[in-house]
């Protein structure tokens, strides 16, 4: 085994000794080599554009068509735009701890995803930005995060990430949502 070796060496050795190995093949090795590398990288990038606009489009299916995310986004905005409606059952409204955890759940997704760098910030800004906001600036959300918190919810489960996600936007306590 070792003989074939020492022998595809020096058998390697002697062809690239000649001219027509240096002046032909060898720049055609570099070539192929070279236009490999840069398809494999035009490829990717074409990938990843590709899975970026394919997610945001699955996402935001689920998130606008999803009656169980629409009906309290509506929620959200409308107490929001109008300063009327109440979101949780308790206080009057419509919707259970458990419903706003699934759709604050939703959220999270999207900031794991930027986070995670598999689908780019500026592209969940355009899209998410006003429903983060609306989210993060509804008093009766803060509320049930304190609660959640005080009776002794880490801060994960207590949507903490709520506070980066709307700093990563650049959203904060008195800026207008619909301004974004």
């Amino acid at each position: 085994m070792l003989k074939k070796r020492i022998n595809w060496f020096k058998h390697l050795n002697g062809f690239l000794d000649k001219p027509i190995a240096k002046y032909i093949v060898i720049p055609i090795f570099i070539s192929v080599v070279l236009s490999s590398t840069i398809s494999y990288f035009i490829n990717t990038n074409f990938e990843r554009h590709s899975a970026n606009r394919d997610f945001i489009f699955n996402f935001s299916r689920v998130f606008f068509d999803n009656p169980k995310y629409r009906n309290l986004s509506i929620a959200l905005e409308e107490a929001y735009v109008y300063k009327k409606g109440i979101i949780f059952k308790s206080n009057g409204g419509s919707f259970t701890d458990y419903e706003v955890d699934d759709y604050l759940s939703l959220l999270y997704d999207l900031y794991a995803y930027g986070e995670e760098s598999l689908v780019k910030y500026d592209i969940i800004d355009d899209q998410f930005h006003y429903y983060v906001c609306i989210a993060y600036q509804n008093q009766e959300i803060r509320d049930y995060r304190k609660r959640l918190a005080s009776k002794g919810f880490s801060r994960s489960a207590s949507h903490g990430f709520l506070d980066d996600f709307a700093l990563k936007l650049g959203i904060n306590d008195v800026c207008d949502c619909k301004q974004l």
